[in-house]
C-alpha cells in the first residue's frame, strides 16, 4: 500500500528487462570455437597417419563470451589429446575390427542452468595399469595404495601434473603437462571435469561449466554464524530433520557420517566443523542441503537456509585464490561480501567417505532389494511413531481446521469437498489439538479416508513383510498395502452431505 509500490514494481520490471538484454548480448554460440575443430583434427590426424571424423552436436548452444574464452584452450587440448592418445592407427583399428576412420564426438547441451560438454572418442581407452605404474614411479601413489585403487580413481590420475604414459616426447604430447592445466582452468571459472574410459572402446571427458560468469543463481545459507553462498544449480533439495527420542540424525559407516535418503546413503559434512566456525552442541533441528557434483551426491549440514538470489560473482583475490572450500566472492544487497562455496572441492573432500559408504551398503542393498515393493509415503503420526502408506492410495495431502472436526473419539469426521471425510487419528486419543491438522487423504474400498499425521517425511519403498514394529518402536509397516491393517474401517462409507 506504500505510494512507492507502483514505481518500485515498474523499476523492477525495467531493470529485469535490461538484465535479460545484457545477458543475451553476452551470449555467443559454441560454434565460435567448434567450427575450427574440423581443420585442426584433419591436420593433426594427417601428421600422425590417422583418420578421424569430427561430429559436433549442440554447436548452436549459447554461452557467455567469458566462458567461451575460458574453455577455448581446454577444449582444444582435449581434441588434440583424443587424436594423439585416444585414437589408434589405421592398422591397429583394422586388426581390432574397427572402422579405419576414428570418430571424435563433441556434444553440448544445457542442464540445470549449466553447460555440459562431452568429448568422446572410440579409441583404445585409458590403460589404467600403465597410469598406475607411472604414478608409482613418479611418487604420486604408493604401491600399496595402487593395488587398492579403483579403476576410475586410477583414470583420474591423468589430471596430476607431470604424469604422462607417452614413452616419446613429441610436439603434441609426452611432457606430462596439459591435463592438469585443463582442470585448473575449468576450476577457475567454477567448472569441473570427469573422465570415463573403457579399454578398447574409447574415452569420454565430461565438462561441467557455468552458463555465465556474470550473474549466478545462488542459495544463501548460514553456518557457524557466517553467511555463505552456494550455486543453486548444484543444490538438489533441502531436508529438515528433527531428532526424536531414541533416534539420531544420520548413520555411521566405518566412522563416517551418512544420511539415509530414500534408501541411499548420502555422506554428510558439517559445514561449521569443516570450516572451523564452531558447531552447535545440541541442535533441535538439522538442515541438510543435498548437493550433487560430478555425479557424487552429498549433504551439507547448515544452521539456516536463506533465499535464492541472483548474485554477481567475481573470482577470489589472487592472494586467497588457493584457499580451500571457496571459489568466488559476491556482494549481496546489504553491501557485505559473501564467500561462494567450492562444490568441487567439497566433493573431493568427501570422495573417500562416499566410496566407503557405497562399498559398505552394497551387500545390504542386494539382500534387501527383494523385500521392497511399491513406493510409499512415510509420515510421522501424532504419537511420534512413523507410518508407511502406499503411495498408490494417497490422493493428496491437505490441511483442515481442527474446529471443523466433529464426532466422538475414534469416529471423527470433517466436511471435505462436497461430502464428509472420516478421519483416522494417529494420536494417543482425545480430541485433536488446536490449529490446522495435516491429513493424508487416501482411497479405500469404502471411499476416501483421511489419516491425521504430525508431518510427512519422505517417499520411499515399502516393505511387504507383515505388520511389525521396528526395534526402536518408530515405524509401522503395512501388510499388503492395506490401510485397514492399521485402523479398523467402517463396513460402509459415511453418508455424503452437502
Amino acid at each position: 500500500d506504500h505510494p512507492l509500490a507502483a514505481a518500485y514494481r515498474q523499476l523492477h520490471a525495467v531493470t529485469a528487462d535490461i538484465q535479460d538484454q545484457v545477458m543475451t548480448a553476452r551470449m555467443l554460440p559454441m560454434s565460435t570455437i567448434t567450427d575450427r575443430f574440423q581443420r585442426i583434427a584433419r591436420d593433426l590426424a594427417r601428421s600422425l597417419a590417422k583418420q578421424v571424423e569430427v561430429q559436433v552436436e549442440g554447436a548452436q548452444v549459447g554461452v557467455d563470451r567469458a566462458v567461451i574464452e575460458a574453455i577455448r584452450d581446454p577444449l582444444m587440448h582435449l581434441v588434440r589429446n583424443a587424436i594423439d592418445h585416444g585414437l589408434e592407427s589405421v592398422e591397429q583399428r583394422v586388426s581390432a575390427g574397427k572402422n579405419p576412420r576414428g570418430t571424435l564426438r563433441i556434444a553440448i547441451h544445457h542442464e540445470r542452468g549449466r553447460v555440459q560438454i562431452e568429448v568422446r572418442d572410440d579409441g583404445g581407452g585409458i590403460d589404467s595399469a600403465a597410469v598406475l605404474r607411472k604414478a608409482v614411479q613418479s611418487g604420486l601413489v604408493d604401491p600399496v595404495g595402487a593395488e587398492l585403487m579403483a579403476e576410475h580413481d586410477a583414470q583420474m590420475l591423468i589430471f596430476h601434473a607431470g604424469l604422462s604414459t607417452k614413452e616419446d616426447v613429441t610436439n603434441v604430447s609426452g611432457r606430462g603437462v596439459g591435463m592438469d592445466v585443463v582442470r585448473a582452468r575449468l576450476q577457475e571459472i567454477g567448472g569441473s571435469i570427469d573422465v570415463e574410459s573403457v579399454r578398447g572402446e574409447g574415452t569420454t571427458f565430461c565438462l561441467n561449466v557455468p552458463l555465465t560468469l556474470a550473474i549466478v543463481p545462488t542459495l544463501v545459507l548460514w553456518a557457524g554464524g557466517q553467511r555463505l553462498a552456494i550455486p543453486q544449480s548444484a543444490v538438489q533439495e533441502v531436508l529438515l530433520d528433527r531428532p526424536r527420542a531414541g533416534r539420531v540424525v544420520g548413520e555411521t559407516v566405518n566412522g563416517s557420517p551418512f544420511y539415509r535418503l530414500r534408501g541411499d546413503l548420502v555422506p554428510l559434512l558439517d559445514l561449521s566443523c569443516h570450516l572451523d566456525l564452531g558447531a552447535e552442541a545440541d541442535r533441535d533441528r538439522v538442515l541438510i542441503v543435498v548437493v550433487e557434483e560430478q555425479r557424487a551426491r552429498f549433504g551439507l549440514i547448515v544452521d539456516e537456509v536463506g533465499d535464492c538470489v541472483d548474485a554477481v560473482v567475481t573470482p577470489m583475490p589472487w592472494h586467497t585464490r588457493h584457499a580451500p572450500s571457496f571459489s568466488a566472492v559476491t556482494i549481496l544487497g546489504d553491501g557485505r561480501p559473501t564467500l561462494m562455496l567450492d562444490v568441487t572441492e567439497l566433493a573431493d573432500h568427501l570422495g573417500a567417505s562416499a566410496r566407503v559408504g557405497e562399498a559398505s551398503e552394497s551387500a545390504a542393498t542386494l539382500s534387501s532389494s527383494a523385500d521392497l515393493g511399491d513406493p510409499s509415503l512415510v509420515a510421522v503420526g501424532r504419537d511420534g511413531r512413523r507410518l508407511v502408506l502406499p503411495l498408490s492410495d494417497v490422493v493428496r495431502i491437505d490441511q483442515v481446521p481442527s474446529t471443523s472436526v466433529t464426532g466422538t473419539t475414534g469416529d471423527l469426521v470433517v466436511p471435505y469437498a462436497d461430502g464428509i471425510l472420516r478421519l483416522l487419528d494417529t494420536g494417543a486419543g482425545g480430541r485433536p489439538s488446536e490449529g490446522p491438522l495435516t491429513v493424508v487423504v487416501c482411497t479405500t474400498p469404502v471411499g476416501l479416508v483421511g489419516v491425521v499425521v504430525e508431518s510427512v517425511d519422505d517417499v520411499g519403498a515399502r516393505a511387504t513383510a507383515p505388520p511389525v514394529t521396528d526395534h526402536d518402536g518408530s515405524t509401522w509397516r503395512l501388510a499388503g498395502g492395506s490401510i485397514g491393517s492399521l485402523f479398523p474401517l467402517p463396513t460402509r462409507a459415511p453418508a455424503r452431505s452437502a
